[in-house]
């Protein structure tokens, strides 16, 4: 596996620094969000603005294409760094919303020249550090460093005005299990179901991983509260945590420098991986069609991990510096990484392994064909003979051998090879 970098979405403030005397950098991408549907990518910057690059005329792949246009968010933004944000629909229409140190939350409208924001949503006492959404019941979710987490619903009576306003439903504080030292123990990330009946996952400061739930969800009024928590899967802050819908399983990264997998309903950890560089992974990326979950760490590695062997398959230097966030975009083979100065779009290039005897089927073999280039083409060839078996597993696989035997058959469990001689 190859990436190939394509292109890069930036701005001229990201390369400027605070000073002569400082290497720090003047303007930072603090959060993003990609949304393909509408071909926008919005950055949350570390002066409160937001950012969004936008296709360009009729061009409808803007990843692909070098062209596009950067435009600044005409309305006032927050009054310190963007810490998280987020796009969901209401009433049929998309908007983004955005939490901040200023211990707000802003709702925005998607058209960069609106000028003011839809809505200013005032309730935590601390920096807004996650936020969610549930589109199915249009309700947001957000936690704070003021140890609480917050359910935000649409107010009853207004739901036919042309924009949404939104008012807290509910307010979840005391999530402390372990109780270690004299800190105040606070959610520092979540994420949720998108059924309409969801649940809540939220990682805390002590490691510790909250489910939340309704008992009546069917009722929509109905208060949610904390079903069980798990304290056993990390030690310390938890960074992220992705829910693999279609799998049913949720994957987490901390502060310990581990990343473990468990199953969402029973809680049973599967794998774990301690971060061999002693550094904390930063981002987590689920790639549904080859079954491989990616994670990036503060030096600048991806890690491409196969579940099911429970190792890591690869690793790779994608840059010197911290990767804050990953998306991946299977159809186009591009995996988009955030860092502070700009989002980098590569391309990803895999290279087909023929696999070995010694892999084979995971059952008995149906059906074996062999493909000799001499017996084909009626002379001498220099092509290497190949051996083609399909398995009660469901798979078919390509068996390529660099001896000068010829390939005749393997055994059931695809393991031995019989060779001419």
């Amino acid at each position: 596996m190859e990436f190939v970098e394509s292109k890069v979405f930036q701005h001229p403030d990201f390369l400027k620094k605070r000073s002569r005397f400082s290497d720090e950098n003047n303007l930072k991408i603090s959060c993003t969000h990609l949304d393909l549907d509408d071909h926008v990518l919005y950055a949350g910057l570390s002066d409160g603005r937001l950012l969004g690059w936008f296709k360009k005329g009729i061009d409808t792949n803007f990843i692909k294409h070098h062209d596009h246009d950067t435009r600044e968010f005409a309305a006032q933004g927050h009054k310190g760094e963007v810490k998280c944000m987020i796009v969901g629909r209401v009433s049929g229409r998309k908007f983004i919303f955005t939490g901040s140190v200023d211990h707000t939350i802003k709702i925005w409208e998607t058209d960069p020249k609106a000028r003011d924001t839809v809505q200013t949503l005032v309730g935590h006492s601390g920096t807004v550090l996650s936020l969610e959404f549930i589109e199915s019941n249009e309700t947001l979710l957000s936690t704070s460093n003021d140890r609480s987490v917050r359910i935000w619903k649409l107010e009853t009576g207004r739901e036919w005005l042309y924009y949404p306003f939104y008012t807290s439903f509910q307010v979840l504080t005391e999530f402390a299990v372990k109780r270690i030292g004299e800190k105040p123990v606070y959610v520092s990330t979540l994420t949720a179901t998108k059924s309409e009946n969801f649940a809540i996952y939220a990682g805390d400061t002590e490691g510790t991983i909250h489910t939340i739930a309704s008992k009546e969800y069917w009722v929509k009024t109905s208060p949610m509260e904390v079903e069980r928590s798990n304290a056993s899967y990390h030690r310390l802050t938890l960074i992220q945590i992705l829910l693999v819908h279609k799998e049913n399983i949720l994957f987490t990264i901390g502060y310990d420098q581990m990343l473990v997998g468990f199953e969402a309903i029973s809680g049973k950890q599967f794998f774990s991986l301690k971060n061999p560089h002693k550094v904390v992974f930063t981002a987590l990326v689920w790639d549904d069609e080859n079954q491989e979950l990616l994670a990036a760490d503060e030096l600048g590695f991806l890690f491409v991990v196969n579940i099911a062997m429970e190792k890591s398959v690869a690793k790779y230097k994608l840059q010197s510096g911290r990767i804050s966030g990953l998306y991946l975009i299977t159809t186009q083979s591009k995996l988009l990484v955030v860092t502070e100065t700009g989002v980098r779009v590569n391309q990803i290039i895999r290279s087909l392994k023929a696999p070995t005897f010694a892999e084979g089927h995971k059952g008995p073999v149906l059906s074996l064909v062999a493909i000799d280039p001499e017996v084909i083409l009626k002379k001498p060839s220099r092509e290497t003979p190949r051996l083609v078996s399909a398995g009660e597993d469901g798979t078919c696989l390509l068996y390529t051998s660099d001896a000068a035997d010829d390939l005749l058959c393997v055994d059931l469990g695809g393991r031995r090879i019989i060779n001419k001689k």
